[in-house]
């Protein structure tokens, strides 16, 4: 996780993770959980991407800084397919 925050913190970071580094093993695993109001008609992690996409920045996503349900978060706001 260091290495993820700190590409995105120094503009001079010469090391890209993909190019630079390879998998060894899973070191562990943390369980994420996706929640919205019941008022908004979004059933799967798809329609949470739709509904984000139709009304760019209504949605928010409340969560602490610098951990892997952070990082989970950004991922999912930049792809482009939002799955």
């Amino acid at each position: 996780m260091t290495n993820a925050v700190n590409a995105t913190l120094y503009t001079a970071w010469r090391t890209t993770l993909v190019r630079d580094f390879s998998a060894v093993t899973l070191l562990a695993t943390s369980p994420s959980m996706v929640v919205v109001h019941p008022s908004l008609p979004v059933r799967s992690l798809a329609d949470a991407g739709q509904a984000r996409q139709a009304r760019p920045g209504a949605l928010i996503t409340p969560r602490p800084a610098r951990d892997p349900h952070f990082l989970a978060a950004e991922m999912f706001k930049t792809r482009p397919d939002n799955i």
